[in-house]
């Protein structure tokens, strides 16, 4: 039976994006799920082999070699067909190895992030870096997955990975069948959601700016999230206190069910202004048939169409976003129609369903 080594940065990304896709290989092939050594709450899957190893978010120059050198023995010991990489520092690791050991990979980027949108001199060092490592160690054989055109732009922008064949797979993919609800929300107010990772990168921030700026008491701002230790973006517990409690936004923590959070709210904002993938509150809200409030950030156009299924605002400019939440408010029968026409997009592209065919066709081609 041919093997597929799958490298996550984190536990929690396996359980919330790739769990159904990785299950269904498993029926197929000998799963390896290699996740950090840290991870908590780990379960357990019928033919799914976790494999723990040392890894840190942070930038870490002998940390970082010694998950190298970590990830070549297993690796090496495993020798798996395929290897399967999720987001950049897998990524690097993997395309350092896939030389060293001779691998097939597959380099999965779910969004460039903010090492190729902030201008800052370390994120400036960082892009450097990558770019180096990539050009330096990839194959002409292996296999790159984006979410967006746009990031596949950019990567051949920089003239990574330009023998190498892509793939563009729209997100992770949600399931549809049990999220269809009405799109009349029975509150006495209009909320307006953030859902999130308390990330930087975010727009927690700008979030409670625009809930200090809305002077309409029937418009609430709910955020749930959960600060993220590991990330080196993340806020810290109090940061994040300290602008809830200088903003009107209700913080409801992490949730487990964030449907609930999805049915009662009328409308989502995204405040990024960084480079996104598809990210999944999008896709989560729009299966609720709420329109999408968003800057205009690199991707984003690609899950949102301006003026159909949502706003997309010049960056920064927090007025606009406010000016459409208000207009959003004044105007139901739009809301509803920009929340049918999400919906609508997510049954017909980013059905799980779908997303899931693409990936596993992806891997027979690779196998054969």
């Amino acid at each position: 039976m041919k093997s597929i080594l799958f490298l996550f940065n984190n536990y929690r990304y396996f359980e919330s994006h790739k769990k159904k896709f990785i299950l269904e290989l498993s029926k197929n092939y000998k799963i390896y799920v290699l996740i950090p050594r840290d991870s908590q709450y780990v379960l357990d899957y019928r033919n799914i082999i976790f494999l723990r190893y040392h890894f840190t978010r942070r930038i870490k120059f002998f940390s970082d070699i010694y998950s190298i050198i970590n990830l070549y023995f297993l690796i090496n010991k495993i020798r798996p067909d395929i290897v399967h990489a999720f987001t950049i520092k897998p990524i690097i690791f993997a395309n350092i190895l896939s030389k060293l050991v001779n691998i097939k990979l597959i380099s999965n980027f779910s969004g460039l992030g903010i090492i190729f949108s902030k201008k800052n001199l370390k994120y400036k060092f960082y892009k450097f870096f990558f770019i180096y490592i990539v050009k330096l160690f990839s194959n002409k054989d292996n296999i790159v997955i984006t979410q967006t055109n746009y990031d596949k732009n950019l990567l051949l922008k920089y003239q990574l990975f330009v023998n190498s064949k892509f793939f563009i797979v729209p997100g992770s993919g949600i399931e549809i069948n049990k999220n269809i609800t009405d799109n009349n929300n029975k509150n006495d107010k209009f909320i307006v959601l953030m859902s999130s990772r308390l990330l930087k990168q975010k727009g927690l921030d700008i979030f409670c700016k625009i809930s200090n700026l809305c002077k309409n008491n029937s418009i609430e701002f709910h955020l749930i999230g959960k600060i993220d230790n590991s990330n080196p973006d993340s806020y810290t517990l109090n940061e994040v206190k300290n602008l809830i409690e200088n903003s009107n936004v209700k913080w409801f923590g992490y949730q487990v069910n964030t449907s609930y959070f999805y049915k009662r709210c009328d409308v989502l904002c995204f405040p990024s202004v960084y480079g996104e993938g598809i990210p999944k509150s999008i896709l989560e809200a729009s299966s609720f048939c709420r329109p999408t409030i968003a800057f205009d950030s690199a991707g984003l156009d690609e899950i949102i169409i301006d003026k159909v299924n949502g706003y997309l605002i010049n960056k920064s400019n927090i007025l606009g976003i406010l000016d459409k939440i208000i207009y959003l408010y004044n105007n139901p029968k739009i809301k509803i129609k920009l929340g049918n026409f999400a919906e609508r997009l997510i049954r017909d592209k980013y059905n799980i369903n779908i997303v899931n065919s693409i990936m596993k066709q992806i891997h027979q081609d690779a196998l054969k």
